[in-house]
């Protein structure tokens, strides 16, 4: 097999119909993984699901149920570009983000550590990680933004 410096080497440019995507992997200024990964010991959180009681870990099926009524709602699943709610396929609960509220003592420098973590393994800057929890109604309409964006 000839060596890239070997002027019989066959070169073959991937990027040609690609440009933009080229410059901007060029100017990557430093390595990362696709993955990060790793062990956090941390605090056991504060959970409650909209106005009710803290979450039991593991939650009980009286608690789940109480939960369900309170704030939960049928789960969809996708079907080519439709979103539908159908049972007989799906019999699975969800509830929204905005209805979970998570505390505690040293969650937020925890969670903080762990974005700091993941950081490093993607190769990111400090402070370019955000945690944004989105409803899928809310992810739907960001998808939405991006693919209408000129």
């Amino acid at each position: 097999m000839p060596k890239e410096s070997d002027p019989k080497a066959i070169q073959i440019s991937y990027s040609d119909a690609f440009p933009d995507v080229l410059a901007a992997v060029e100017a990557v200024g430093r390595s990362g993984d696709f993955v990060a990964d790793g062990v956090e010991e941390t605090p056991m959180p504060t959970i409650r699901v909209g106005d009710g009681e803290v979450l039991s870990f593991p939650v009980p099926a009286a608690q789940s149920k109480t939960v369900i009524k309170s704030a939960g709602e049928k789960a969809p699943y996708g079907r080519g570009d439709q979103t539908l709610v159908d049972e007989s396929v799906r019999r699975v609960w969800q509830v929204s983000p905005a209805t979970i509220a998570i505390s505690g003592k040293g969650w937020e420098s925890t969670f903080k550590k762990i974005l700091g973590q993941l950081e490093s393994g993607l190769g990111r800057e400090k402070d370019s990680i955000k945690a944004v929890v989105s409803s899928p109604r809310t992810a739907t309409r960001r998808k939405q933004k991006a693919c209408s964006a000129p």
